[in-house]
């Protein structure tokens, strides 16, 4: 499911649902959202770093979930359409043809999150 089939917030609460839903029935899950949570809170990177090496660890994974909910929380950490571009193009440096259609669809979100 991409943004092009809908708005990228209702992609992105489609993969949470299932996620959250998941995580209720499953210890294991929920115990690595607290792995997650532990290592976030500890983390020395401020949180626009931290989200610039989400989006581009996503976009190289191909995970449109995971994209959706980083550039969601890159545009709330303040990142700039620039910054975000050229994120997108040292992610298709690194991840060639794959990369640059999930950068396509990232820029999307970006600036439909950006926007609110």
């Amino acid at each position: 499911m991409s943004c092009n089939d809908k708005c990228c917030g209702d992609v992105l609460n489609h993969y949470m649902g299932g996620v959250e839903n998941l995580a209720k029935l499953s210890p294991s899950i929920q115990s690595f959202f607290k792995f997650v949570s532990d290592a976030e809170t500890s983390s020395k990177l401020d949180a626009k770093t931290k989200e610039l090496i989400y989006v581009a660890i996503a976009i190289t994974k191909q995970c449109q979930g995971c994209i959706n909910l980083h550039v969601k929380k890159l545009a709330e950490a303040g990142a700039t359409k620039e910054e975000m571009v050229s994120l997108l193009n040292l992610c298709v440096v690194m991840g060639g043809g794959p990369a640059l259609m999930h950068s396509g669809e990232a820029l999307k979100a970006f600036e439909e999150f950006a926007s609110k």
